[in-house]
């Protein structure tokens, strides 16, 4: 249930951004889909078998996504840009090097690589769990952790450094602890532009939405149509709001 929340959550938020950004209120409503995407990231590494193979399926999932997240982005201009030039530059915000000129308004990486990051900064904590007797491995742990927060910054993933840090203290902390409220404000500087700080602070709804559906049966809908759905709506909000 959560996800099918998420998902129509997250095309009200990306309809306001790209088709109608005259109604704001679709972006606060908006506000509402990561926290929960970024709780469901961070379950599922708390259950999967393998944390390296759901880090790869993150990973393709992000790369299948890029085209579509660049080219539905408003600031980016499709004049006299191939298919191939975009297909190629979407990879490589602000880089003028391999690809002159680089796309001007690029919205940098898609959500798919921020969630990568945090699962390697995931899977850094828990070598550091592992490590708990020997201080220097612990240390290297944790500088790996803030690596990929760091990483997430440099590269432009969406939500950056927050987007990591939401993960994480999902990962860390239960969902049912008062104290989670204070963990989630004290991640909001990390998104370093007030008025976003602001407007994001309405996330923090999200909890009690959290609290009420993650013991709720799931939609038994295949998995792919989940991954699928978001390169796929972000591909048709993009060819019509570039044809209106």
């Amino acid at each position: 249930m959560l996800k099918f929340i998420a998902l129509v959550v997250m095309l009200i938020d990306h309809i306001g951004a790209k088709l109608l950004p005259q109604f704001f209120f679709l972006r606060i409503i908006g506000r509402l889909s990561f926290p929960i995407f970024a709780y469901m990231v961070a379950t599922g590494a708390k259950r999967t078998r393998d944390l390296d193979i759901y880090i790869s399926r993150m990973l393709i999932f992000a790369f299948i996504s890029q085209i579509p997240f660049v080219y539905s982005s408003p600031s980016v201009s499709m004049a006299d840009m191939s298919l191939l030039e975009l297909s190629f530059k979407s990879f490589l915000p602000g880089v003028t090097f391999f690809a002159s000129p680089a796309i001007i308004g690029h919205p940098g990486l898609n959500i798919g690589f921020t969630f990568c990051f945090a699962l390697m900064a995931i899977k850094f904590i828990n070598q550091a769990k592992e490590y708990k007797n020997d201080r220097k491995n612990v240390a290297l742990s944790y500088l790996g952790v803030v690596a990929m927060i760091l990483v997430a910054f440099f590269l432009r993933t969406d939500y950056m450094m927050y987007g990591v840090a939401m993960v994480l203290v999902f990962y860390n902390f239960s969902i049912e602890e008062k104290s989670i409220y204070p963990k989630l404000i004290y991640i909001l500087p990390l998104l370093i532009n007030v008025s976003t700080m602001i407007v994001q602070s309405a996330s923090l709804l999200t909890v009690p939405i959290i609290k009420r559906f993650k013991d709720v049966a799931p939609n038994m809908l295949p998995r792919w149509v989940y991954y699928g759905f978001y390169p796929a709506h972000l591909l048709i909000l993009g060819i019509i709001m570039r044809q209106f």
